[in-house]
């Protein structure tokens, strides 16, 4: 199955899983498109992020502490764009999880 084609294919509210099972990292870029939501979400750092070895944030486990019931993602327009590429991203770095 192609990465597109998965696109097309996913509903977001039916699957989840890239909120469930995955703790993504988060790029400058990332965060700070998350602070332009900050009027209606909360500060990422450091209430929510952690930094690893190589100064990249993360949150310390899944699932997102911002999924919500029926999979509905509280800060879905300021996602990660790891969390945007899924399950592109997943599918190029472990296909056996498939």
């Amino acid at each position: 199955m192609s990465c597109m084609k998965s696109f097309d294919e996913i509903d977001c509210l039916d699957c989840g899983n890239c909120c469930k099972t995955t703790s993504p990292i988060f790029q400058q870029k990332d965060i700070d498109a998350w602070q332009a939501f900050q009027m209606r979400l909360p500060n990422l750092l450091p209430q929510y992020l952690v930094e690893d070895d190589e100064h990249d944030f993360a949150f310390p486990s899944a699932p997102c502490p911002f999924l919500a019931r029926r999979n509905f993602a509280m800060a879905y327009e300021a996602r990660p764009n790891l969390v945007r590429e899924y399950p592109a991203y997943r599918s190029q770095k472990e296909p056996s999880d498939f």
